[in-house]
């Protein structure tokens, strides 16, 4: 069992002791992603609290299922709902691991199209 699958394990059962755990169904999300399992994740983002965290995970499993038009979507929600919980650097808007200084926190990998707004 890789690490993965052992973090998948370890929140699924914080969920069962917790259902309304809402970081947890985040996290589980991004390890369906992070898994290569996108389609997986859909079920669990639908349960996610916050709109702002649901629209950067839908952006980043419909990138990882290659659907270009839902997660630029999802990013274009993000930045226009909730600009507060964008990164912001110098110059400008960008995403996580999108700065051109390239200082990653998991998007570099998914989504390496996407730049500073």
């Amino acid at each position: 069992m890789g690490q993965l699958d052992e973090a998948a394990a370890d929140i699924k059962k914080a969920l069962e002791l917790n259902p309304m755990f809402g970081l947890a169904i985040v996290m589980l999300s991004q390890i369906y992603v992070l898994q290569g399992r996108p389609q997986v994740a859909f079920p669990e983002i639908k349960l996610v609290r916050y709109d702002h965290q649901r629209a950067y995970l839908y952006a980043i499993a419909y990138y990882a299922l290659g659907r270009k038009k839902e997660s630029d979507d999802a990013l274009r929600e993000l930045i226009h709902k909730f600009p507060q919980n964008t990164i912001r650097d110098r110059r400008g808007l960008c995403f996580p691991g999108t700065s051109p200084t390239k200082r990653s926190s998991g998007w570099t990998e998914l989504m390496p199209n996407v730049t500073v707004v």
